[in-house]
């Protein structure tokens, strides 16, 4: 049922529920023995660059040159963490029976410095879950631009909403 959805007496509840009995069933066959996890990835800091030197060039000519070479890096970055971010979501949702992505948060909410870039869910088997967090902190240790976060384990609130309700 939708958060604050509204009934007025037993019988229009019994109604929604016989109404809806095939879709709960299935959706209940889909979280029955599995565990939501959450995977958050932060972009970590940029490494601090020594300005190059710009020899025989003016100094406004030289601040253009340095943020012209910044502007590349970061956007060479930026892609670097999106490459990564796709192989640690396939990889992740390879060992879970289902899997979705949710809008980043901020980085007051999340309580990091960088840019949250992944907020994942994964719908694992309850016999699954040490392999998933083992593969979770394997994706943090192989990458040299991101951190990676395991959180929970939740209730499988990201896969238990009905189509249409």
């Amino acid at each position: 049922m939708r958060l604050a959805t509204v009934y007025h007496d037993d019988a229009s509840v019994r109604a929604a529920v016989e109404e809806r009995a095939d879709d709960f069933e299935r959706t209940l066959e889909h979280v029955s023995g599995r565990i939501e996890w959450g995977v958050k990835a932060f972009l970590e800091a940029e490494p601090e660059q020594a300005p190059a030197a710009t020899p025989g060039k003016g100094a406004g000519m030289a601040y253009l040159a340095r943020r012209r070479t910044a502007l590349a890096s970061r956007e060479n970055r930026q892609q670097q963490a999106a490459d990564e971010v796709n192989r640690i979501h396939t990889t992740l949702a390879e060992l879970a029976k289902d899997a979705c992505t949710h809008p980043p948060q901020s980085r007051t909410l999340a309580g990091e410095d960088g840019p949250m870039v992944l907020n994942g869910a994964y719908l694992v088997d309850s016999a699954h879950t040490a392999r998933f967090a083992e593969a979770v902190e394997a994706c943090g240790r192989d990458s040299e631009l991101l951190s990676v976060r395991l959180t929970g384990p939740w209730p499988p609130y990201s896969f238990s909403s009905l189509e249409g309700s």
